[in-house]
């Protein structure tokens, strides 16, 4: 099965964000999911490695964040 590619407003919509809340935090962030850029203007993102991002991302109660 193929990756589906889902645009930075669809990414915004999965996290529930505002697409300009998330253009800030992945502007600043120091990481985030790996990019495909098919032209300057357009971000894409694979939904596989925004699961894997979340997942590294997800803290279990009193852990913290895994690194």
């Amino acid at each position: 099965m193929e990756d589906e590619l889902m645009t930075q407003r669809q990414l915004a919509a999965k996290l529930k964000v505002c697409l300009r809340t998330l253009e800030r935090e992945l502007a600043t962030a120091k990481d985030g999911p790996p990019e495909i850029r098919p032209s300057p203007r357009r971000i894409l993102y694979r939904s596989t490695d925004v699961n894997r991002w979340l997942e590294a991302r997800t803290v279990r109660r009193n852990q913290g964040i895994s690194q």
